[in-house]
């Protein structure tokens, strides 16, 4: 075995910068292990982190946040919130689930920090937060009491559409919109299993 091994790290030397010029040590091999296409670069945990404290942050003040504005009277400073997307008191039926989800995404991204790189544990724990995250979306997609009537009113108005197809078309964008997120869950969830089963050497 040592020779497989010294052999491996005098053929690994000439492309390897950190070892040039530095006596050989086991170490030395099992740091060659971890290749850039494996590794996960700091930037995107700190971005999957910043988007994740800032989706749950608008999530849990969405009724204060989201919804249809008006404008009463003159400068930004009048711009009221006139109907609020979701009803507030349904919305707090799944703030538990919005921060159990939001507990996992931080446990992943932590461990992703702590690792610097993609294993099986990691891709099964992504493909699991993009599972609840999906199936908890069409949950609440599910409610018809979830959504405000006047904000929905209110929109298709804007867009010209007639008031017996308003129901009809808002259920079209929910849908469409449960397919795309489900869309990229799925893309997702194979590129995190593709980067984890990547050779090593």
């Amino acid at each position: 075995m040592p020779f497989f091994q010294n052999a491996i790290m005098e053929f690994t030397v000439s492309i390897s910068d950190h070892v040039k010029n530095k006596k050989w040590t086991p170490d030395d091999l099992l740091a060659l292990t971890q290749t850039p296409k494996r590794a996960i670069p700091r930037s995107e945990i700190f971005l999957e982190l910043f988007f994740t404290v800032i989706w749950a942050s608008i999530l849990f003040n969405a009724s204060n946040i989201l919804g249809w504005y008006e404008l009463q009277g003159k400068g930004l400073e009048n711009l009221k919130l006139a109907a609020p997307l979701f009803q507030a008191d349904v919305l707090k039926m799944y703030l538990p689930g919005i921060a159990v989800i939001l507990v996992l995404e931080l446990f992943i991204a932590i461990y992703k920090l702590y690792t610097g790189r993609w294993d099986k544990w990691i891709a099964w724990l992504n493909a699991l937060s993009n599972l609840l995250f999906c199936s908890f979306y069409c949950i609440m997609l599910l409610n018809p009491d979830l959504f405000n009537e006047a904000f929905i009113s209110n929109i298709m108005d804007s867009i010209g559409v007639q008031s017996e197809n308003q129901e009809d078309v808002w259920s079209k964008w929910i849908w469409g919109s449960a397919a795309i997120v489900i869309l990229f869950s799925i893309v997702d969830v194979v590129k995190g299993f593709r980067n984890s089963r990547k050779n090593i050497l």
